[in-house]
């Protein structure tokens, strides 16, 4: 909801697992130059919303990921997180801008172990994911032939993230 205005009409997209609202939003907000899209929050932290995101804060999110990273076209990494949220958009945008590959995980986390598999078996050399995420696929039983020495890194983001957690994905993943 935008304001208090409720959409014209709601779509869901399963294949995705997201909702497209249409609002009329001529008469609901105007929207200031430079305005890209606007994205949801998940209420982690407080009320869920919707949020505008601006080119200049994606092209800087972009940019400094891509760098902070050191991302290239080498890189290749699983997406499972709904498209809806930042954090994917980041991902995908990331990814594009330096020719990485994407490989995504249509179940998301129903099959965590899916995940592990495709690490292991694509040699994926990045996961990006909250730390409830990781921490799900550290519990995941699996398969102990599974290798992960092609990841090059481990991004996290959207929630709390502990010590503990950081000790068990290094130890498990270094």
């Amino acid at each position: 909801i935008i304001g208090t205005k409720k959409p014209n009409r709601n779509i869901y997209i399963d294949e995705i697992n997201c909702f497209i609202l249409e609002y009329n939003i001529k008469n609901q907000m105007p929207s200031n130059n430079g305005d890209a899209i606007i994205i949801y929050t998940s209420g982690t932290t407080n009320k869920q919303k919707g949020v505008v995101l601006t080119e200049e804060s994606i092209s800087n999110n972009v940019f400094s990921v891509s760098k902070y990273l050191d991302l290239s076209s080498d890189d290749s990494s699983p997406i499972f997180t709904s498209t809806c949220y930042a954090y994917s958009i980041s991902m995908v945008l990331t990814h594009a801008y330096v020719g990485a590959s994407i490989l995504p995980i249509p179940d998301r986390l129903m099959f965590p172990v899916e995940i592990l598999d495709a690490i292991s078996k694509y040699k994926l050399t990045g996961l990006s994911s909250t730390p409830t995420a990781l921490n799900i696929l550290l519990q995941t039983k699996h398969d102990d032939n599974l290798n992960f020495d092609s990841l090059r890194y481990i991004m996290t983001g959207g929630q709390p993230f502990s010590q503990e957690l950081y000790n068990q994905l290094n130890s498990k993943f270094s």
